[in-house]
């Protein structure tokens, strides 16, 4: 075809790998959706990382919740399998499901959200909601404290001179005009 049997038999052979591939993809996707393999392993992620194996206690909740399974009525039942299982769950939809479920509320003081994570039955879980309300507290503390010199405030306002004076004299609509 191009005069050369290299070119010819590299071009075949691309095109012969470059189909059998997309054979390959096509059927492991269909058997894939088939037998709903992303929604199982999912559902056993879900589990494990609620430490609910069983599935009878706030891994439920989050099924039932309709940010995770909004195809779903919202009636699984502890301890069976729901039946319509998403394939993928926002994470961001995930956390604010898990923030409902469990009853947490920005807005709610230190003591409210220590209350509501000690509803919490699966300690593990208690423990991780317990280290994000302590880190969030902390991050709070810090930054309601004045900055001291050398932080991003300080080094955004000496920057921020020096730019001044870098563009001084100079025709741009954000330096600083000279006073005489």
């Amino acid at each position: 075809m191009f005069g050369s049997n290299v070119l010819d038999i590299a071009i075949g052979l691309i095109f012969t790998f470059l189909t059998v591939s997309l054979i390959a993809s096509t059927v492991t996707e269909a058997l894939s959706s088939a037998m709903s393999w992303r929604a199982n392993t999912l559902f056993e992620g879900v589990k494990k990382l609620l430490n609910d194996q069983n599935f009878t206690g706030l891994a439920v909740d989050i099924y039932n919740h309709g940010l995770v399974n909004s195809l779903s009525s919202g009636t699984a039942t502890a301890g069976t399998s729901p039946p319509i299982k998403p394939s993928y769950i926002d994470p961001k939809l995930f956390a604010s499901a898990l923030t409902d479920v469990v009853n947490l509320n920005p807005a709610q003081t230190l003591t409210e959200l220590k209350a509501s994570i000690s509803t919490v039955q699966d300690q593990q879980l208690k423990d991780v909601l317990n280290g994000i309300v302590d880190a969030r507290t902390a991050i709070s503390v810090r930054f309601a404290m004045r900055s001291p010199p050398g932080s991003i405030k300080a080094w955004s306002g000496s920057r921020a001179r020096t730019s001044a004076r870098h563009n001084y004299g100079r025709s741009s609509s954000l330096s600083l005009s000279r006073s005489r």
